[in-house]
């Protein structure tokens, strides 16, 4: 491919090779221009990674294995949104390494242990020339500067780096800035869509209590369908712990079908307990399921209420239970006490119909 300086401002990336030499392993970053760099360390793999801007690849990006004694794997990625490329050295461990740049390429050299002789890896799938299949010297003006001018220019490359890093440190904190409100503002969403639909399933639960009200005024239907459970029993006194116990459970179910905790919790002795859960924990329990989407619907079908003493009775029913998630049928036994005039549940008991 070529390039004509005039038309195309973009650096462009010709080609990457590398040669092994005495003292480690050189990569060779070919260029149609000086490039701009950074560089940093990375773990896990352990690698150097070379940052830099502003340019674009002539080929396509890809990893290559070098296996070398100093260098196991060679990656090219590249960024075109941004114009950028990130060139990683994945080192068998931590390893001393310098850039050089000369005039036409970038060099990297990582110096430790001896590497075998190698056939030279090109990344643009064409050859090196011939020239440059001899051992890699380092620049002579490199070698000739004076170890002030060394700690200046380490001073420049310090600075670059610094630079760079504050760079990422602040998009990273950015990208995590919109992350929580993104999150946030999705949790605010889901909480409204459930509590829109928790309202939903209450009004026609409402409308259909409404209407069930409505049937029993006018007289059209016989007795709604909450009433045909009861329907069964003649009227007794308002003294007949039956009766009282018939009461009981029907406004009990009243709250149940309502998820109203409140109410639902007034039903439970205080003595309650439900295998490890006393009443607190039931009631608390109950008022976490609640609040998920959707009501259910419960019936109760069957009833027989026994009577032990003037403080004590059994209710059996079969229950149908039947939610967006959970349908069930099956014999529920209410353990009943009366406390300060009042039945209420001491214990209560579900078995499937064969058990």
């Amino acid at each position: 491919m070529s390039h004509d300086g005039s038309t195309d401002s973009k650096v462009h990336i010709k080609k990457i090779a590398y040669s092994s030499i005495d003292d480690g392993t050189l990569i060779k970053v070919y260029s149609t221009s000086p490039l701009e760099y950074s560089t940093y360390k990375l773990s896990d793999p352990t690698r150097i990674a070379v940052e830099i801007p502003n340019v674009v690849l002539d080929f396509e990006p890809r990893r290559s294995e070098i296996n070398d004694t100093t260098v196991s794997h060679v990656s090219v990625v590249a960024f075109p949104e941004i114009d950028s490329v990130r060139l990683e050295l994945e080192l068998y461990k931590e390893t001393p390494f310098r850039i050089i740049q000369k005039k036409g390429r970038l060099e990297i050299l990582v110096t430790e242990g001896s590497a075998p002789s190698t056939t030279p890896l090109d990344f643009s799938e064409t050859k090196e020339r011939q020239g440059d299949n001899s051992t890699p010297q380092l620049e002579a003006s490199y070698e000739n500067k004076s170890r002030q001018e060394l700690i200046e220019d380490l001073k420049i490359l310090r600075a670059k780096l610094a630079e760079e890093r504050e760079k990422i440190i602040n998009f990273e904190l950015e990208n995590n800035l919109l992350r929580q409100q993104a999150s946030e503002a999705q949790k605010q969403f889901d909480e409204t869509i459930s509590f829109a639909e928790t309202l939903q399933a209450r009004v026609v639960f409402m409308e259909k209590q409404l209407s069930n009200i409505q049937t029993r005024l006018l007289g059209d239907e016989g007795p709604a369908e909450s009433d045909k459970v009861f329907s069964q029993t003649p009227i007794a006194g308002p003294d007949d712990p039956e009766t009282a116990i018939r009461n009981m459970i029907s406004a009990w179910l009243l709250a149940w079908n309502g998820e109203d905790v409140k109410n639902y919790a007034n039903y439970y002795s205080s003595d309650f307990k439900f295998g490890y859960m006393n009443k607190k924990e039931w009631i608390a329990d109950k008022a976490i399921k609640f609040k998920r989407p959707g009501i259910p619907e419960i019936k109760i079908e069957e009833i027989e209420i026994s009577v032990i003493s003037g403080k004590s009775a059994r209710a059996k029913f079969q229950q149908i239970y039947s939610s967006r998630n959970f349908n069930s049928r099956g014999l529920k036994t209410l353990s009943l006490t009366k406390e300060s005039g009042q039945w209420k549940i001491l214990d209560e008991n579900w078995s499937r119909p064969d058990n």
